[in-house]
């Protein structure tokens, strides 16, 4: 029963790092249409992409970490179906996809502008 549910913790880690990607891809086109956010980025560490990389570094091992416990109750791991690792890798290539996608377009848009 133990070895069970180690293995539906994995999926802590998958949402770990859906949520790191989605706002690490969320700060990329943010920060590429509001040169203020882009500014407050450069503001923490002296360049926006340090900054992004910081908070990645942070906030991955801190989410793994809570998520990690919390799927130690049954009645969570029922609910997220965190035994269900083909989910949660799908879930995760698609929204690395999303935001893959939206970077690509925002580039894209402002290639075309000028």
């Amino acid at each position: 029963m133990k070895s069970i549910i180690q293995k539906e913790r994995i999926a802590a880690f998958f949402l770990s790092a859906i949520i790191t990607i989605a706002l690490i891809g969320s700060m990329i086109i943010i920060h590429e249409e509001s040169s203020e956010f882009k500014d407050f980025l450069v503001s923490l560490t002296g360049h926006h992409w340090l900054t992004k990389s910081v908070i990645a570094a942070i906030l991955f091992p801190i989410l793994s970490f809570v998520f990690y416990f919390a799927f130690g109750s049954e009645r969570i791991r029922e609910r997220l179906k965190t035994g269900d690792v083909w989910l949660w890798s799908i879930t995760t290539v698609a929204v690395t996809v999303v935001f893959m996608l939206g970077t690509f377009i925002t580039y894209l848009l402002h290639y075309l502008e000028g």
